[in-house]
């Protein structure tokens, strides 16, 4: 009875949490701006000319990154599938760095190689479209590296057999990847549509710059409300085909290390060898203009402003990412021991709240948070801010715990608490060790996507204060490229360091796999 009542309320008070941190914003928003008289008013122009030029911009910008993406990132993951795991670790750790470094270090790059030459599309959607999609490519390396490697060998040795190759692989391997290859499209479709950094930057008008518009600088909420409605729309629907297209069940998936085709030695080499091409001529360039340019800097690395910023930085991710976890792995318990129909509601819910861009997501915990009072004494302080970045990201998290701890047996469990032991003490001597590595990861991408986050820190930062990437991208209006360089080659270890620690984590299978 007392296992029950502790698991009562420790789930009950993960499901407290993410209600009033991550559903409560977005609801407060919709249903204060319905309250609103001159939300009508707004609303009159939501299918005038200037939705119709965002919402065009915006899925442009969208498709034009997803494809990009795709084309990239989806040959160099067969590749890496083709290839023994061992001999191209190191080539997917560097391909992989464009996905955890911040947009506004790509978009900063961009400006550096190209945006000083007289260019017509230095800033414009071509541009964004490119910045983007070499910024999400790696999503669609690793899950066609993982479709591929789920394979069972099996499968097309016994097609090949009675086919060719290229018949084999329209036949067989396609129909069996696609659904991962959609899911990561419409995954990407979202990121790109959602980021504010880089279209900011590069001068393009979608809805997450006009959103921002609206509010931080004309302060109009019923509009900023307005404007968000489409893209909060369009990134929910897209999330929850997204999830649909997760579920369907790969045939044939193998749970044996090793049981994917794989070349021969030859084979082999030539596929690392272009790997190594690969990365040196993709990733190079951006890092490399991006540190020669610091070399023109005249910014101090170690100047008051940076310090403090790096500290905020640090100290708003790592507190913001202990928190997803410890509440994501409640949130991931409940999801995994749910029953069916009632953990695919709870996966819909999670994803499309992670979809809602985040400056939707800061304008609606602006409106929420600015009261009188004691809520108006918590709103502009950093422990808003860890607030804020646990209300963005604990909707992804609890989907990564819930991945990790759905492996956990249930008969494990069942034994422990026959046995006398109570719930909670199951829970941190049995569930935990289990998945330790899984939530490790999961922690050091949280630390990753906090630390690298814009749209919300420059929303809600309190005044003075701001993080890494906040600080270098008020910079580039106002200070030699050279400066802003430099703070981005901070960031750029900032973010490498928590990858190179989850690459080496994850070498080692665990011995149930």
């Amino acid at each position: 009875m007392r296992g029950d009542l502790d698991r009562t309320a420790s789930l009950t008070a993960a499901w407290t949490i993410f209600t009033l941190c991550s559903l409560m914003p977005v609801v407060w928003m919709v249903v204060g701006a319905l309250n609103s008289g001159s939300f009508y008013i707004a609303g009159s122009a939501l299918f005038g000319n200037r939705q119709r030029l965002l919402m065009a911009n915006t899925i442009a910008l969208g498709i034009g990154a997803s494809v990009f993406a795709f084309a990239v990132g989806t040959p160099l993951g067969v590749l890496l599938a083709r290839c023994h795991t061992q001999r191209v670790t190191v080539w997917r750790f560097i391909l992989a760095l464009p996905l955890v470094f911040p947009s506004f270090v790509l978009g900063l790059a961009w400006v550096i190689l190209v945006g000083n030459r007289p260019s017509p599309w230095a800033y414009s959607i071509a541009a964004a479209v490119i910045v983007l999609g070499f910024s999400l490519y790696p999503i669609f390396m690793l899950a066609a590296e993982a479709a591929l490697r789920s394979v069972p060998s099996r499968f097309e040795e016994a097609a090949r057999l009675v086919s060719s190759p290229l018949r084999v692989w329209l036949k067989i391997i396609l129909p069996l990847i696609a659904p991962t290859l959609t899911a990561s499209l419409l995954v990407v479709f979202v990121l790109a549509i959602s980021d504010f950094a880089v279209a900011g930057l590069l001068r393009v008008r979608v809805y997450t710059t006009e959103v921002f518009t609206a509010f931080a600088a004309l302060y109009d909420f019923s509009l900023a409300t307005t404007t968000a409605l489409p893209l909060a729309a369009l990134t929910a629907g897209t999330s929850l085909a997204a999830l649909e297209f997760v579920r369907r069940p790969s045939i044939g998936r193998s749970d044996r290390s090793g049981d994917s085709l794989t070349w021969n030695v030859r084979r082999q080499r030539i596929g690392v060898s272009t790997l190594a091409v690969s990365a040196i001529v993709i990733v190079s360039p951006s890092i490399l203009a991006v540190a020669v340019e610091a070399r023109e800097g005249r910014l101090p690395f170690g100047d008051v402003v940076s310090v403090d910023a790096l500290r905020n930085t640090l100290i708003w991710s790592g507190t913001a990412a202990t928190l997803v976890v410890a509440v994501g792995m409640l949130l991931g318990y409940w999801r995994s021991r749910a029953r069916r129909g009632i953990a695919h509601a709870a996966d819909a819910l999670w994803a499309s709240l992670f979809a809602v861009p985040a400056t939707i997501l800061g304008v609606g915990m602006i409106s929420m948070w600015n009261q009188p009072g004691i809520v108006g004494a918590f709103y502009g302080t950093d422990i808003a801010m860890v607030v804020a970045y646990l209300s963005r990201f604990l909707p992804l998290g609890s989907l990564l715990c819930a991945g990790f701890l759905k492996r956990v047996t249930v008969g494990s469990e069942e034994a422990a608490i026959l046995s006398g032991a109570s719930w909670a003490r199951t829970f941190v001597r049995i569930v935990l060790p289990a998945t330790r590595k899984g939530l490790l990861a999961v922690w050091l991408l949280m630390f990753i996507l906090v630390s690298g986050d814009v749209a919300l820190t420059i929303l809600l930062a309190p005044p003075g204060e701001s993080n890494l990437p906040v600080h270098a991208y008020t910079l580039i209006a106002n200070a030699p490229t050279g400066d802003v360089a430099r703070l981005a080659i901070m960031q750029i270890g900032l973010s490498a360091a928590p990858l190179a620690v989850m690459a080496l984590l994850l070498r080692v299978r665990p011995e149930h796999a």
